[in-house]
């Protein structure tokens, strides 16, 4: 048997930093990256996308007991840059959560709304890990996440397709 998604089930304390998860925060399934393990157990997600949270690119902590979904490290981002794509201009665009900067993509999740006070973090997809945006952040703010390259060439609908005002 061939199956057209690699999506399993994964305990969260054997998930790698820079997988995409599915992940069910309540009433419905929301899309993930997943950051890092806690060193109290558990884990921490930036939540790209979920109907369960009021704005999407938060991060949040996971129980290590949890089991979600993962697609793997594999998955397909593409970018659509635009006229606020442009070294230095991050605070142009405050919404932005998605940037070009050193060596690769950055996302930048804010803290959940009962967490005031807490900072947000900035994630590099190429280190896989936390990092600082640099003042020549370029914002992106039109882009989209596929499962894989190939379900991208096959025509597929993005797990997630976000626009951010610009």
């Amino acid at each position: 048997m061939i199956r057209s998604s690699q999506l399993v089930h994964a305990r969260v304390a054997d998930i790698q930093p820079g997988e995409l998860l599915r992940v069910s925060f309540g009433s419905a399934a929301g899309i993930a990256v997943f950051i890092k393990q806690l060193e109290s157990g558990g884990g921490l997600l930036g939540v790209i996308k979920s109907e369960d949270f009021n704005r999407p690119m938060t991060w949040y902590a996971i129980d290590d007991g949890e089991t979600v979904m993962s697609y793997g490290s594999d998955w397909f981002l593409e970018e659509e840059h635009g006229g606020a794509t442009a070294a230095g201009r991050r605070h142009v665009v405050e919404l932005a959560r998605l940037h070009i900067d050193g060596d690769g993509l950055v996302m930048t999740f804010t803290p959940p709304e009962n967490q005031a006070g807490q900072r947000s973090i900035s994630f590099s997809l190429s280190t896989l890990d936390r990092v600082e945006l640099s003042r020549y952040a370029a914002p992106v703010v039109k882009w989209r996440i596929w499962e894989t390259q190939d379900h991208y060439n096959r025509g597929n609908t993005p797990l997630v397709d976000m626009t951010l005002p610009a």
